[in-house]
């Protein structure tokens, strides 16, 4: 038999529980898999020692939450190994169940270790009723579609650089809940962010006339008929037509 070499891995053993936490997004506890170990331990079947458990630095449980909660259970020393460099996006892709994990998900993980850009994503994206993508380009970008940056979000580099501004496109954007109800949509809301851009485009004006004549806004299927849509409506009952982007 070929020669065994030994690993320069270390296993470590706690009874401290409090210092390992659980990742927001990972796969659910499942109380009747954790009854089924806690059973097969109490039956001699003790592998623990064996089959750590996978944390980072920061003692996010990375896989074995099953085996944890049953060590937490029947009151064992919990054994594990430390992978330091696992990053959360990783920490997704290498879980059996990634494809649970939802961008939100990705959004809660960070907000659990403190980066309080994602708090401030959660909060406006909250506040707004927002698809997450619109959110994160607003703030990322100061625009509605930018760069795709779903993909910097889950690697922890979002940054809400444009807080203001975007808070403020969206006070405007909610002028118009009265007369649309998707006025959240993403092409309504490109559709806004030009004409608000636009020197010819009084939004006092364009609300006072939707108030007035009790007009509504109705679905379109891009940006572009939402602009002659919305122009249609600001020119209702003019005797002159007037460009407004």
């Amino acid at each position: 038999m070929e020669k065994e070499n030994l690993s320069s891995l270390q296993v470590y053993f706690s009874s401290d529980y409090g210092k390992f936490r659980f990742l927001h997004g990972n796969r659910d506890l499942n109380t009747a898999k954790v009854n089924r170990i806690a059973e097969s331990v109490q039956n001699g079947l003790d592998l623990f020692r064996y089959c750590p458990i996978m944390v980072n630095k920061d003692g996010y449980i990375i896989d074995g939450q099953h085996r944890f909660a049953a060590c937490r259970e029947l009151k064992m020393k919990v054994f594990y190994v430390i992978v330091p460099d696992f990053t959360l996006r990783q920490i997704a892709e290498m879980n059996q169940n990634a494809s649970k994990w939802k961008d939100k998900d990705y959004v809660n993980c960070y907000i659990d270790t403190g980066n309080i850009h994602y708090v401030t994503l959660r909060e406006f994206t909250d506040k707004y009723q927002l698809n997450l993508g619109i959110a994160v380009s607003l703030l990322m970008e100061g625009k509605v579609k930018g760069i795709r940056r779903i993909d910097i979000m889950r690697d922890g580099l979002f940054k809400a650089t444009f807080l203001d501004s975007a808070t403020k496109f969206m006070e405007v954007a909610r002028q118009f809940r009265d007369h649309f109800e998707s006025y959240r949509s993403r092409n309504f809301l490109q559709a806004l962010e030009i004409l608000t851009a636009s020197k010819e485009f009084n939004l006092t004006e364009f609300i006072d006339k939707l108030n007035l004549h009790s007009l509504k806004i109705e679905n379109r299927q891009s940006h572009k008929e939402y602009l002659t849509h919305m122009e249609d409506l600001y020119n209702y009952r003019n005797s002159k037509r007037k460009r407004i982007y």
